[in-house]
């Protein structure tokens, strides 16, 4: 399915490019006309919970446990590492839109082990708000963008070695999936900040926190000029 060609697409794909499994992570991401997509709404119930913990933070009515600062610096340590996996073929700088996909599936499973073990075992993801931020974020935020990452994943272990990463991407990540990968990217920039907030106020007020790095332009799979669109 994924390797079937559609034609007549007219988002600025180059020819011959679009695939049917492209088309259904579009739909997908690009959810139902006139309404958000479902993982805009998974994001805004996260942005929600990590509000809840940044005003926590900043008012002082709740006091964190000294486990609770442990398991922020732990998470916080875990946000911070940049995408790099799956390696890159020699020569090409990275972050790229598959790594910051498969960034997220990542997450999930270094946060849910930590949360697992027994000195952590004070951070209820409902009872407090570093919790319910922190699992607000991992399995509602981005349970939807990183389901993506298996299925790309695997489509990227078959790429032929001389196909040019920038053509893959335009083939596999449709502009509304780059949209979606976009808004998760955010979401854990802003509970990055939040943790740092908590676990070192001092270095959040100096501004060390983590911001995602930009793809290199090669790879920001830029709107395409008229001559090369698809006609209508």
């Amino acid at each position: 399915m994924e390797n079937r060609v559609l034609n007549g697409a007219q988002d600025g794909t180059p020819f011959g490019a679009l695939l049917l499994g492209t088309r259904v992570r579009a739909v997908r991401a690009g959810g139902i006309p006139g309404l958000e997509p479902e993982w805009a709404g998974e994001i805004q119930l996260a942005l929600g919970q990590v509000d809840r913990l940044h005003l926590a933070v900043q008012s002082g009515l709740w006091r964190p446990a000294p486990a609770h600062l442990e398991y922020a610096r732990a998470v916080h340590e875990t946000l911070v590492v940049e995408p790099d996996y799956p390696p890159l073929p020699d020569g090409v700088a990275g972050p790229t839109w598959i790594q910051m996909v498969c960034r997220f599936s990542h997450l999930q499973a270094t946060v849910l082990a930590l949360a697992a073990q027994p000195r952590f075992a004070l951070v209820e993801p409902v009872s407090d708000p570093l919790g319910a931020a922190v699992g607000g974020v991992v399995h509602v935020g981005l349970a939807s963008t990183a389901a993506l990452a298996d299925d790309l994943e695997r489509i990227w272990a078959a790429r032929p070695a001389d196909q040019a990463i920038t053509d893959w991407e335009f083939a596999h990540l449709p502009r509304p999936v780059r949209e979606q990968v976009r808004a998760a990217e955010g979401l854990v920039l802003k509970l990055t900040t939040t943790l740092l907030e908590l676990w070192n106020p001092d270095l959040a007020v100096a501004g060390f926190w983590f911001k995602p790095p930009e793809a290199p332009p090669n790879n920001g799979l830029v709107e395409l000029p008229e001559s090369m669109k698809r006609p209508g």
